[in-house]
């Protein structure tokens, strides 16, 4: 079922930016390409809203699980939408020779800008992305009415553009109720040219 979450999509902001900004569309069953050259293939069926070269897919509302992708940002861009793009020196962002910690510091920097609270990396470790080295990650954040929620997700560079991805659901139900098949949504992933996906999880 097509979810129109106009009206609800809020918390884990980097959701929150994309209220009013269209409908969300079926993503089916099968491989699906995804912003940035890369492809992936589920098991089940989500409701995406795509946005320039950042898509969020769900299947209760993004405000109690969510999967984003981001893909081939370039140099000085926010890794989550809605961050502004322009000037502002505070808004953490991504470069090209940023080392592993300043990887894991920028996702925990521009977490914390989304008003996303309590914000910890549980775990950032190295993985491939493909042929594309890349880094695992853990985490967990509170919204600001209480909400505790868990993530897992994995991010890479390629070609000196940035490309993420993550699933989020609430700590008490929605994260392990799909956990499963966004493991498999992660190591599916894969870029045009390549025939493997990722190595953890």
């Amino acid at each position: 079922m097509i979810l129109k979450l106009k009206n609800t999509i809020f918390a884990f902001s980097l959701v929150a930016l994309l209220a009013g900004c269209g409908k969300f569309d079926l993503v089916p069953a099968g491989n699906v390409s995804v912003e940035g050259g890369i492809s992936v293939n589920s098991d089940i069926a989500w409701s995406r809203l795509k946005t320039g070269k950042y898509e969020i897919w769900t299947l209760d509302g993004t405000r109690l699980q969510q999967m984003y992708f981001a893909g081939g940002l370039e140099e000085g861009r926010p890794i989550f939408h809605g961050l502004p793009s322009g000037s502002d020196e505070k808004i953490p962002r991504y470069f090209k020779n940023m080392n592993p910690i300043e990887l894991k510091e920028l996702f925990e920097a521009s977490l914390v800008r989304t008003k996303a609270e309590k914000v910890k990396v549980t775990s950032f470790k190295p993985a491939t992305f493909g042929a594309v080295p890349g880094y695992d990650l853990k985490f967990s954040y509170s919204l600001k009415e209480g909400l505790e929620m868990l993530g897992i997700g994995v991010l890479a560079i390629k070609d000196e553009e940035f490309y993420m991805a993550l699933y989020v659901g609430s700590k008490l139900y929605h994260f392990d109720r799909n956990v499963a098949n966004a493991r498999k949504i992660l190591r599916s992933i894969s870029f045009a040219k390549s025939k493997s996906g990722w190595s953890l999880f």
